[in-house]
This record gives structure tokens, sequence and C-alpha cells, in this order.
């Protein structure tokens, strides 16, 4: 009965030895940003007279090696009516490391509207990749995890320049929405 008790001691102290050896390994890893930059972009769309609202959304997730990178918002630095535009036309103006999806309407309103959002390119920037998450494999994830426990690093996306400029025509003064972090 002693050997068993001994044995079962043994057994629990390299347990909390081997986990506090593993609790120290992931303390030491990182974050290595990863600096998106692009060219200036515009959108510029004339919305039809049913529309009743524009709703743009600006928070994105950003995806590295296939794995969710963090949840982010895009700034608004200007939205402004100009007069110089047809009364019934968008132009929104945002880095090119952005698309700007549309969708053209929204199924739980009882009326027309216009949703606009933001997500990140799906190929490469400075050498790092941006994947849909779900199109990895297991064995990928294996291979991605064993690299980030031998390098002790992890990407996180940082977009330089990821404001947006917003200029509508007069018809469109109070049909626009934009959703914004506080």
């Amino acid at each position: 009965m002693r050997k068993i008790v001994v044995t079962f001691i043994c057994a629990i102290v390299c347990c909390c030895v081997g986990f506090g050896i593993f609790v120290a390994e992931i303390a030491k890893i990182e974050e290595k940003p990863v600096v998106l930059q692009g060219e200036e972009k515009t959108y510029t769309k004339k919305i039809d007279s049913s529309i009743e609202d524009i709703d743009i959304d600006t928070e994105y997730f950003s995806y590295v090696n296939g794995y969710y990178n963090g949840y982010h918002s895009v700034q608004l630095k200007e939205m402004v009516e100009d007069p110089s535009l047809d009364p019934d036309t968008i132009q929104i103006s945002y880095s090119s490391v952005f698309d700007l999806s549309e969708e053209p309407y929204d199924d739980d309103d009882d009326h027309d509207s216009l949703d606009l959002y933001f997500k990140l390119h799906d190929k490469k920037y400075n050498g790092e990749e941006d994947y849909n998450a779900t199109l990895r494999s297991l064995h990928s994830m294996a291979e991605n995890v064993a690299q980030v426990w031998k390098q002790k690093k992890v990407k996180k996306i940082h977009v330089k320049d990821n404001g947006i400029r917003i200029r509508y025509g007069s018809n469109l003064r109070n049909k626009i929405d934009v959703d914004q972090d506080d």
C-alpha cells in the first residue's frame, strides 16, 4: 500500500512540474506585428431610390495562417455631404488592404436597405497569408502550432491606414448609418 501511495504522490508531483514548465513556455510566446499597407481605393455607387437606409459595418475579423487573429474596427475619418456628387451617390475611400462587400437587402427588415461591410483580402501581403479559417486542415493546424511553439512568436495583423472617408449626395443625408465601436 505504501508503494502505491508513494507512486501516486510522485505522479502528482511530476504532473505539476510538467504543467509548470508548459505554462512557462506559453508565457514566452509574444506577438509579432504584421503591418499591412495598401493604396487608397474608392467605392462609388448610385443608390436606387427604393433603398431606405445604408448600413456601413466597420468591424472586421482577421485571420493569419487560417486562425482567428483579432477583431478590429475600421476608423471613420470623415463623413460629409458633397454638393459636387450626384444627389443619390455615395463615395467611400478606403485602403486597398480591404475589400468592401455589399449586401443589397437585409432579411430581417421589412424595407429595402444596403449593407456594406469590410473584410481583409484573402491574399498575400508582405509575405504573410490571410486565409479563411474554415479552409485549413488539421494537419496544417498542427504544423502552425508547432511553428509557434518553436519560434515563440504569434503573428498579429496591424493595418497601417485603416481609416475611411465617406462622401454622399444630398438625397442620402439621413439614410447612412455607420456602426462603430465607441
